[in-house]
């Protein structure tokens, strides 16, 4: 296992891990904005055109909103299980670059949903782009908690049950918006409007078990 303090500069700690994935979702976060482009004034002249230019643009602002959200909370809770995770080892560290890949690959996908939007192939590849993350993020901690590995040994086994059950969510509405996009691509990705309810309903059981 490796300590948060440990001496050997060779091995990484919690702190690092943390630094990395804050310098890859500000990358992520910020190359999403980038799919979206100004019209040039030479193809689209100012007026009704550039109206109605912009509101083409409707599925890339879209898919722009939702996936800095999503990436927005899943930041904001990684750095939350941080603080419950005081140690690291290899396979932890690998569970964590791969979950880091992965969030890289978002601008792509979410480009690629929004651009063709009624082709099941691109929004497919959005949603298992998701799924894949969130499948990740739910190893991330069972793994750290399983046996109390990565975490201290007094932690309440409700709580670390809890937990599993809050990062769930992300995963099941990935799926669920995969198979929607089998019938309804266009309409696929609304699903994970969901999830701010029912992780707000778990974390408050959460916190009264704490």
């Amino acid at each position: 296992m490796i300590g948060k303090t440990h001496s050997n500069r060779n091995l990484l700690t919690t702190d690092r891990i943390m630094t990395l994935t804050d310098g890859i979702f500000a990358i992520a976060m910020t190359l999403l904005v980038l799919s979206i482009e100004v019209p040039k004034k030479e193809a689209v002249t100012a007026g009704a055109a550039l109206h109605q230019y912009l509101l083409a643009l409707y599925p890339q602002f879209f898919n722009y909103f939702l996936s800095f959200y999503l990436l927005s909370r899943l930041w904001i809770n990684l750095h939350r299980v941080y603080h419950d995770i005081i140690r690291t080892d290899d396979r932890h560290i690998w569970i964590n670059i791969s979950l880091l890949m992965f969030v890289v690959l978002v601008p792509f996908s979410a480009s690629l949903d929004a651009e063709y939007s009624g082709d099941f192939s691109a929004v497919a590849i959005f949603h298992a782009n998701m799924l894949v993350i969130a499948v990740l993020y739910f190893w991330n901690w069972s793994y750290a908690a399983r046996n109390h590995r990565l975490i201290e040994a007094d932690f309440p086994d409700a709580v670390i049950t809890l937990m599993k059950k809050r990062m769930l969510v992300f995963p099941v509405t990935a799926l669920l918006a995969l198979l929607i996009s089998i019938m309804t691509p266009s309409y696929s990705t609304l699903t994970y409007l969901f999830i701010p309810f029912c992780v707000v309903r778990l974390r408050n059981i959460q916190n009264s078990l704490r």
